[in-house]
């Protein structure tokens, strides 16, 4: 004959009778340590959490019926582990490239450098509890105890600030997965991130893009101020670059004079996006590892390659700086934007 899934049992307290229970755990084939009814129903959440209701034998079954659905079966001492671990926690150590379980099973198969979830993307979304998240939730608040309304406060407070719409879906990503990754394991019983909505891309000033009048001013202003010798080679062509084909600043930083094609005789001009940089100035392969072809104007890339032939450094890399004991040739990501800031101050 099988094991009951749980054994309830009444207890006089000082306070009165309690009903207490023991799962019995398949995996050591005994029943765990007992707990009480009531922290089970808070275990739970949602509406069981939210019934104050004296537990009688009845609700007590039903209590405990539920937990068995739940998989709170499992629980007992190994519980008080698990519900003892703080989102921050979780949240940290679910991004962690090197521990993550759950990255070791997405990446599993897979050669170094081919990683479906790669080393910069996961500490990308690491940082997004310091920039984002830490701020706006209970300090320490533990795994089990988020409700959704503390995750809608992470996307109403970035809402607040204009932060742009794809810097707030990130962080509502970083966040929904390891808490799908929590639900999905038996660590919480409630996904407080199942009703949690990405935010809408509703126009080009909602998305940070600039809209084609805004391009023509910059265009003029950018020719004025590079005919008055305000911005030297360099930094004109990285802006150009950047308003004219919308390449982000890791590719531009990793252009080379090999990437850029001329066709002499249709007059045409382009560049193949094969590179990128990651956080550590090393060369990997563009967003979703793609290479892809971009047109420019064919005197843009003339002037591409010489300025990538007069490099101070000797390689064909087309932005460079003289370089130091321990430093990459690869400008850096500020020497781009700083510019780009310096053009629209």
């Amino acid at each position: 004959m099988g094991r009951k899934p749980y054994v309830l049992r009444q207890a006089k307290r000082k306070t009165g009778k309690v009903w207490s229970v023991s799962f019995y755990n398949q995996d050591t084939e005994k029943y765990n340590s007992a707990i009480v009814v009531s922290k089970v129903r808070v275990m739970l959440g949602g509406k069981w959490e939210q019934d104050t209701s004296s537990i009688n034998k009845y609700l007590a079954s039903r209590i405990c019926e539920e937990a068995v659905k739940k998989g709170l079966n499992t629980q007992g001492k190994a519980q008080s582990v698990k519900a003892s671990i703080t989102f921050e926690e979780y949240f940290l150590n679910f991004w962690d490239f090197d521990t993550s379980p759950y990255i070791a099973e997405m990446n599993l198969g897979t050669a170094t450098g081919e990683e479906k979830i790669k080393r910069d993307y996961a500490n990308c979304m690491k940082n997004k509890f310091k920039n984002h998240i830490k701020n706006n939730i209970p300090t320490n608040i533990k795994l089990n105890r988020l409700k959704p309304y503390h995750l809608q406060n992470v996307k109403d407070t970035m809402i607040k600030k204009q932060l742009n719409a794809d810097t707030i879906n990130k962080v509502i990503i970083s966040m929904k997965k390891p808490l799908y990754r929590a639900y999905e394991t038996g660590l919480i019983f409630n996904n407080p991130s199942s009703l949690l909505k990405s935010v809408r891309l509703n126009g080009s000033k909602e998305t940070g893009i600039l809209t084609s009048e805004e391009s023509k001013d910059l265009m003029k202003a950018l020719q004025t101020l590079y005919s008055k010798g305000t911005f030297e080679d360099g930094k004109y062509y990285s802006i150009i670059i950047g308003m004219l084909t919308g390449m982000r600043l890791s590719e531009i930083r990793a252009l080379s004079v090999n990437d850029i094609i001329i066709n002499e005789e249709e007059k045409t001009a382009s560049m193949l996006v094969s590179h990128s940089l990651d956080s550590k100035a090393q060369l990997k392969l563009p967003k979703a590892d793609k290479q892809r072809d971009v047109s420019i104007p064919l005197q843009l890339a003339k002037n591409l390659i010489i300025l990538g032939n007069n490099n101070p450094t000797g390689s064909n890399i087309i932005w460079t700086k003289q370089k130091t004991t321990g430093k990459s040739n690869f400008i850096s990501s500020n020497y781009v934007r700083d510019s780009f800031l310096l053009l629209v101050a």
